[in-house]
């Protein structure tokens, strides 16, 4: 990997998206309702496993089966912006998120560094709307504390050759490829 020591150029300030649990007024009855569809299931499936599987049984054990499937898709997260800043320096690149919700113990920062000699590929899937950056990166994470100021170092630290995705869904009137390659020499691959 290769050290950072170098000048911004420009920032780019844009929108990724994170999953996160659904506010109680938004759901629909069918998610507010999961938890107790899928104990009624369940007990029906242990009720069909107590009695041997008897034939009467097989009709609780199948609609249990048919039921916890078609609950189990219905999803009680929704999709939200959050900020992400991506910057470009002269000889390597770097993409924070100030304010990301990995679950409801993990609120931190995320600060994930390239340097342009290390990345492989760099894909937008627009179909998908994902923006991926192949290549060894540094990836950082920081707890925020109370007042939503960062954690001076990272609890969270690793380097490694892999990939950091973004999703484009809140971003539209982002041209990622022209932004990239305008203010760094990495071609953009474009999937429709």
């Amino acid at each position: 990997m290769t050290d950072f020591i170098s000048t911004e150029k420009y920032v780019l300030s844009t929108n990724d998206s994170m999953r996160i649990q659904k506010p109680k007024e938004q759901m629909s009855r069918l998610e507010r309702a999961k938890p107790l569809i899928l104990t009624l299931a369940a007990v029906a499936l242990v009720a069909g496993i107590i009695s041997g599987f008897e034939v009467s049984s097989w009709g609780i054990v199948i609609v249990a089966g048919i039921t916890v499937i078609s609950t189990l898709l219905v999803s009680r997260k929704t999709e939200v912006p959050t900020e992400m800043d991506i910057t470009f320096f002269d000889d390597s690149i770097e993409l924070f998120r100030p304010d990301y919700i990995y679950s409801k113990k993990e609120h931190c920062q995320i600060r994930v560094s390239f340097a342009y000699a290390d990345i492989h590929e760099c894909v937008w899937d627009k179909k998908s709307c994902t923006f991926t950056i192949y290549g060894i990166n540094k990836r950082e994470k920081f707890r925020l504390l109370p007042n939503m100021d960062a954690e001076r170092m990272p609890y969270f630290s690793n380097t490694s050759d892999s990939m950091d995705m973004f999703s484009t869904v809140f971003s539209e009137n982002v041209d990622f490829k022209k932004e990239f390659e305008s203010h760094s020499p990495l071609s953009i691959t474009i999937k429709e």
